[in-house]
């Protein structure tokens, strides 16, 4: 993953964070172009995180990350 991300060059959309109570949730996406071990790389993104408030310290429930060729 370390190699990827130096290799190829992406972007991310500004993250949005929702807050209900106890629960929080960010969402952002992404594109990423360029050649990773000589193979061509041009997709998109999209990753969620899901927070939940245990004694004033937000701890991660969840996370997901996909992507799909653009």
């Amino acid at each position: 993953d370390i190699a990827f991300a130096r290799g190829v060059k992406g972007t991310r959309s500004p993250v949005r964070v929702s807050v209900r109570g106890d629960v929080a949730w960010t969402t952002a996406t992404s594109t990423t172009r360029g050649k990773f071990r000589g193979r061509p790389v041009n997709s998109s993104g999209a990753e969620l995180m899901v927070l939940t408030r245990i004694q004033d310290t937000w701890k991660i429930s969840a996370i997901h990350w996909s992507s799909r060729d653009r």
